[in-house]
């Protein structure tokens, strides 16, 4: 009898694992031919291939992208994610129309962590996307952000001075995570410390170990795929114990600063919160909260989203201009005339000021630099994986409910058909403007995303990105570090490795 169940058992694993995911990933390939190119590997799908090209090449993309350019007629990548066919489209078509109608694609958490970003502005859907991205869009005009410029500023020279920078990531994720601190909760989360670490530190490596732990261990995999997110505290193993408890800390963290900000907020008058809703994202929340609470309307927002949708900002605002920004340090790192291109014109637009709201769109060089290292670099290679929510036909390719989908901004502007010489690092291309980009339907080159889900802070990111880089490239002189191996890895967004890659020489 035994024997029998074992036998049955074995048998379910093997159509879990490999048949569930193959089968049909098989019949698509057979469908399109040359079209479809079909990279799977049990468990772990494309995964398997990313950490491998790491290992051998350097860079977690490479192979990836050397099978796209070697095969410019693939619209579409077949693999797997654990047990599900996960469809990446290449093609810049399919793109277009997964952007034009996102609402039939709920996002998936990759985390698979509860009570971290779920109710945040990057993953709710429907409603309440809406009334968030409504209630903080103001907010994000440039017109509003301009008045955090001095804010930036001061940031950047203090930590210019004050840093080692032995560990570029730390050195940059400072900046913008006390950027971000400020902007979300003002003066009351100065010198926020968060597990013993700066706030602004911890949350980044807090993000990037559970998105390490969730796709390098397999017990974490499979524990998963069968309980869900409940499985990180059920049979938790040491590192996910840590894990828990890093979390743990944060929300209470986070949830006490937003007390006090809630007490502090009753005791104003409303021109006085009208007045800090221009400075701190926080209130913006909080005020709409107390206004609910005070008309005794049906609340479309309480305490969780709050706290979640800080974590969101935090995060987003500060991992991804972080990594952009070291990205774009090792560019002009390894292009030291391109450096000295960019030097002079920060010299000769500013001198040794500080940057100012209207020197921004005057930097034409370092514009079209940053938009060649999106290009080439872009830590966000996609946004969020999707789900099917239904049976449905999507342009010629039958999509099943259940599958994952996912549009792949990174291959399109490697390829011949959109770019001259595509593999080549140059940044003049863009000095002409758009013309860069041959056969373009508006959604070849799109680093912060398209349509009604673009990246709401992508005026504060490039902001941000050009005042950080005006003042670390007029106080140094950025090269490799010759002593270490230099790649480009993955944490939770794609970006240069390791941490101590590049060396400061300050200028004379």
């Amino acid at each position: 009898m035994i024997f029998y169940i074992i036998i049955i058992f074995v048998f379910y694993v093997l159509y879990r694992i490999v048949l569930k995911p193959l089968i049909p990933l098989l019949i698509l390939k057979l469908q399109f031919g040359k079209e479809a190119y079909l990279w799977y590997a049990p468990i772990w799908g494309l995964l398997k291939y990313n950490f491998r090209s790491l290992k051998q090449n350097g860079d977690f993309f490479d192979d990836l992208r050397k099978r796209m350019r070697e095969n410019p007629q693939v619209k579409i990548l077949l693999t797997n994610f654990l047990d599900t066919p996960f469809i990446n489209f290449v093609d810049s078509e399919y793109i277009k129309k997964m952007y034009l109608e996102y609402q039939n694609f709920p996002k998936f958490n990759l985390l698979r962590y509860d009570n971290l970003i779920d109710k945040g502005l990057l993953m709710t859907e429907g409603e309440e996307w809406r009334f968030q991205r409504t209630l903080l869009g103001l907010a994000f005009t440039f017109e509003k952000l301009k008045s955090r410029i001095p804010m930036i500023n001061q940031t950047v020279k203090e930590r210019c001075i004050l840093d080692p920078k032995t560990n570029s990531f730390d050195f940059i994720s400072w900046i913008t995570g006390e950027v971000v601190i400020h902007s979300f909760f003002g003066e009351i989360a100065k010198g926020l410390t968060i597990n013993g670490k700066p706030g602004q530190v911890e949350i980044v490596k807090l993000v990037a170990d559970i998105m390490l732990q969730r796709f390098k261990n397999a017990y974490t995999q499979i524990k998963l795929m069968i309980l869900g997110n409940k499985g990180w505290r059920i049979l938790a193993t040491k590192k996910e114990k840590d894990i828990n408890n890093r979390v743990d800390t944060l929300r209470n963290t986070v949830k006490q600063l937003i007390e006090t900000r809630i007490q502090q907020l009753k005791g104003e008058t409303e021109a006085r919160k009208e007045k800090d809703k221009d400075q701190c994202f926080l209130d913006i929340y909080l005020c709409e909260l107390l206004k609910q609470q005070n008309e005794g309307s049906k609340k479309n927002i309480d305490f969780e989203p709050v706290l979640q949708q800080f974590l969101t900002l935090f995060f987003a605002g500060t991992d991804t201009t972080a990594t952009m920004t070291v990205t774009c340090l090792v560019y002009l790192a390894k292009y030291p005339d391109v450096q000295n291109e960019l030097l002079e014109e920060i010299k000769d637009l500013m001198q040794d000021s500080d940057v100012q709201d209207t020197h921004l769109p005057k930097l034409v060089k370092m514009n079209a630099f940053i938009n060649e290292v999106f290009r080439l670099r872009n830590p966000a290679f996609s946004p969020f994986v999707r789900l099917v929510q239904q049976d449905m036909q999507f342009l010629d390719i039958k999509l099943k409910k259940g599958w994952m989908v996912v549009q792949r901004h990174d291959i399109p502007v490697i390829r011949n058909e959109h770019f001259s010489n595509p593999e080549v690092f140059d940044y003049k291309r863009w000095l002409t403007g758009q013309g860069a980009i041959q056969s373009d339907n508006g959604f070849v080159h799109i680093p912060f995303g398209a349509g009604g889900r673009n990246c709401i802070g992508q005026h504060m990111a490039q902001m941000e990105l050009k005042i950080i880089l005006c003042h670390i490239i007029r106080k140094f002189q950025v090269s490799l570090n010759p002593d270490v191996q230099l790649k480009f890895g993955i944490r939770f967004l794609y970006g240069a490795e390791p941490d101590n890659c590049l060396i400061y020489k300050t200028r004379r």
